[in-house]
């Protein structure tokens, strides 16, 4: 018989975290909040040190980590440990078992489409309505400036989102080039305005760093991550965490991609008389230049 598959197995631990912290007690929510805000390694102290730390007790510590679906602290424990190495993994080391080496065409086809699918259907599962429709409110202002920020691979999401966004507002930019140019930048970000950062595993540390002086300006992170997290995910405002894993030594953005078209789409319905304008007014400025 095969093994039953459990929610601690399918999500990571800051998954789980968020979405039971709401049915815990409060006592236990106080190593949560400590784990999530210093995540991973305050999960990898001994229990007695993990609950000294939260200024709980030991046994409060045993029914979190019970809470959130796993046997024993142990067991726990190897979890965390599986997405630490997950996170730092480069593509040389990634490798899917589960994928022959001499695999058709036709079955990596049906095969690699089936997870990108699953991962589409998984992501936008986990995340409430709500939280689509308050960045939707929120890019829908345009006294708020929008600024945008991706990594080595994530860059091309940030521009994609900000060519779709500056075609439907103003006051929106795109931050890229060396990190060297950034604190030009940090310069231009007052309060409340939103930054959306894309961070995803191998998390970057100019990123990390960005995102923290942008916070400290006022600015209003909304991120988007994979499902093991970004270290910016304790400082963001919103955190859109979205399966990038699939049977290759890549990974994957197609979630994330369409979770983009998605906030899109949504924002140009909601703002359709509006974006018209703008879109016409765009578009004789470009006949203009043929």
């Amino acid at each position: 018989m095969a093994k039953k598959t459990s929610e601690s197995d399918l999500n990571s631990i800051y998954e789980l975290l968020l979405k039971d912290f709401e049915r815990l007690t409060p006592t236990e929510r106080k190593p949560a909040r400590l784990l999530l805000d210093n995540f991973p390694m305050v999960g990898l102290e001994t229990v007695a040190q993990f609950a000294k730390m939260a200024n709980v007790s030991g046994p409060t510590i045993i029914r979190l980590v019970n809470k959130l679906g796993f046997k024993g602290y142990v067991a726990f424990q190897n979890k965390l440990r599986q997405e630490l190495q997950a996170r730092l993994e480069t593509p040389i080391q990634k490798s899917d078992k589960t994928q022959r080496k001499h695999d058709s065409i036709d079955e990596t086809i049906n095969n690699f489409g089936d997870i990108v699918c699953q991962n589409i259907k998984r992501s936008l599962s986990n995340i409430p309505t709500s939280e689509i429709s308050s960045v939707v409110q929120a890019l829908s202002n345009n006294k708020q400036s929008v600024f945008l920020l991706g990594g080595r691979y994530t860059d091309i999401l940030a521009r994609h989102f900000y060519l779709h966004l500056h075609a439907i507002r103003s006051n929106t930019w795109h931050i890229s080039g060396q990190s060297s140019t950034w604190p030009e930048y940090i310069l231009d970000i007052k309060k409340n305005d939103i930054v959306v950062i894309f961070d995803i595993r191998r998390y970057q540390n100019d990123v990390t760093k960005f995102a923290q002086k942008a916070v400290k300006r006022g600015g209003r992170i909304v991120l988007f991550t994979d499902q093991w997290f970004s270290p910016i995910s304790h400082l963001a405002h919103q955190v859109f965490s979205l399966q990038i894993k699939v049977p290759s030594n890549w990974d994957s953005s197609v979630a994330i991609l369409t979770l983009i078209d998605i906030i899109l789409a949504k924002l140009t319905k909601d703002l359709w008389l509006e974006v018209k304008d703008r879109l016409e007014s765009r578009e004789t400025i470009f006949q203009s230049f043929c």
